[in-house]
């Protein structure tokens, strides 16, 4: 994963529910991948606050 945004892959894409890569991570517990993803030298960055279509953020993923 670290070499994707190098590879062109856009590390905030969204599926169609809103779901991205951040919110995904945090559903399915990849600590190290949520590190990744918010790590202040990550780019692109990604956006923390991006809401899926029931309004859900990937904060409160990782905290249910």
């Amino acid at each position: 994963l670290s070499s994707s945004p190098q590879a062109g892959a856009d590390a905030d894409a969204a599926l169609a529910n809103g779901s991205t890569p951040l919110y995904i991570a945090c559903q399915e517990g990849a600590v190290d991948v949520v590190k990744l993803l918010v790590s202040p030298t990550f780019r692109p960055r990604v956006a923390l606050e991006r809401r899926t279509s029931t309004s859900a953020t990937a904060l409160l993923i990782a905290c249910s």
